[in-house]
């Protein structure tokens, strides 16, 4: 989990650090960004909340990092793998998630999911709707065919006409429709053909699904609301601006009167649509002011906002490092090592030395039966003594980490058994207070000559 919250943090970070920058600069320089170039930064920033660059960097760099297996701790430490990625050559795998963050993830992907049902549902019934009250509108059929000819469209497109006063929409991404209604009169047939077409060219329902994605997704951050409306805001801007530019000033006029004039139409926001008009009159004014006075596109700004976006977005992607460690030469233990906590390292003598085959940390079972293994592999003896919370919570404030507690028994006279326990203690006064049984070896014979059992 603390993997997966850290990803998450840092991919909204790279979104949304360049949508402020883009945000402040837009409204600081208005009257000199156009449109086009607004939607395009927008996309960059849609396409930095859902792709998760932090981490193709992260295993990247790995990758072309010098083939060389990390610095691993001295014979029998132990090497934690909670929360950690493995890397095995040229291959990457998570080791254990504890069941509680494993059901957090499940309940977190569960509400994702039933959100994004939910979304396709409200889709599917106002396309049902629609189909229902909507009828074919074939007389525009030759108009159709020659402005999707004009713009290069070569997808099939649907006309329906719908007995309302309601704005005129578009709906669909691989079977684009557009509703006519009675709001549109006959001499703005054209104008809003045309300007629906511009939404299907330039993939507006697509992107504003991707969109929605991204705010369930990031939907803990503030900002990711923001950006959801100004980018609807800037696609209908966009739809506007690359319309009017090849409209005479009299058609350009129309437009903006029909604009105007819907108004008092009410708009079912809600609904899964690409809407002709939103009723917003603060929005509206901006719009008719745009039409008015449409903003010449200045090629040198695109460089600088991409190149000023991409340095915003590198920042807390470059300094996104979960805890990764490298074995080389592991690939018959993924299994094991993807079930396991912690790993312990015993290297062998080639010496021929006399020195029992143990973990070096294990020589302490000569003094005691148990011992605890700090996060710095400093080895605690004794640690039943340590298990008393209730008479030193009093006079500590906890700082818990995660340690390893190793226990001695004999058994059948010659054997014994070495177990294993993943413990929470407090690192300033290392008190225990919890510990889970992990594993158990049994060695034949025993080779650890402990000290007596009795304390």
């Amino acid at each position: 989990m603390p993997l997966l919250i850290s990803l998450l943090t840092t991919m909204t970070a790279c979104g949304t650090i360049p949508f402020l920058i883009y945000f402040m600069l837009t409204r600081l320089f208005d009257s000199s960004i156009c449109a086009a170039l607004r939607y395009r930064i927008l996309k960059l920033c849609l396409v930095f909340y859902l792709i998760p660059f932090p981490l193709f960097k992260h295993l990247i760099l790995r990758l072309t990092s010098p083939n060389a297996p990390d610095n691993l701790p001295a014979d029998g430490a132990p090497i934690y793998l909670d929360q950690t990625i493995v890397q095995d050559g040229n291959h990457f795998f998570i080791a254990s998630i504890p069941d509680a963050h494993k059901a957090l993830l499940a309940v977190w992907m569960i509400l994702v999911s039933s959100l994004m049902i939910h979304q396709l549902y409200l889709y599917f019934r106002f396309r049902k709707q629609m189909n229902l009250t909507c009828t074919p509108y074939t007389k525009y059929h030759a108009l159709m065919k020659e402005l999707c000819s004009n713009l290069h469209i070569s997808r099939k497109i649907s006309i329906l006409f719908s007995d309302s006063e309601a704005s005129p929409y578009t709906c669909g991404f691989f079977r684009p429709v557009i509703v006519l209604t009675h709001a549109v009169p006959k001499s703005g047939i054209k104008i809003v053909l045309l300007h629906e077409l511009h939404h299907i060219k330039s993939h507006d329902f697509f992107i504003r699904l991707l969109g929605m994605t991204a705010v369930l997704a990031h939907v803990y951050n503030p900002f990711i609301f923001l950006f959801w409306k100004e980018l609807n805001n800037i696609q209908e801007l966009n739809c506007d601006e690359s319309l009017i530019k090849n409209l005479p000033p009299k058609t350009q006029n129309l437009y903006g009167h029909m604009l105007i004039d819907m108004t008092a139409i009410p708009i079912r926001s809600a609904q899964p649509a690409i809407y002709f008009f939103k009723n917003n009159k603060r929005f509206l004014n901006n719009r008719i002011i745009k039409i008015k006075t449409p903003i010449k596109n200045r090629r040198w700004l695109a460089p600088v906002f991409f190149c000023l976006m991409l340095i915003a977005s590198s920042i807390p992607a470059a300094a996104y490092s979960p805890p990764t460690i490298h074995l080389k030469n592991w690939s018959t233990f993924h299994k094991e090592l993807a079930q396991s906590d912690w790993i312990s390292i015993a290297y062998k003598d080639t010496a021929g030395s006399d020195i029992p085959d143990i973990p070096i940390d294990e020589f302490a079972f000569q003094y005691t039966d148990a011992y605890l293994m700090l996060e710095d592999n400093a080895i605690l003896a004794d640690t039943q003594k340590y298990i008393m919370p209730d008479r030193i919570a009093k006079d500590c404030h906890h700082h818990y980490a995660t340690g390893l507690e190793k226990r001695h028994s004999k058994c059948n006279g010659t054997s014994c058994i070495v177990s294993f326990y993943t413990v929470k203690y407090c690192k300033q006064c290392h008190t225990i207070v919890s510990n889970v049984l992990t594993n158990e070896v049994t060695c034949k014979p025993c080779r650890h000559e402990p000290a007596s059992a009795t304390f």
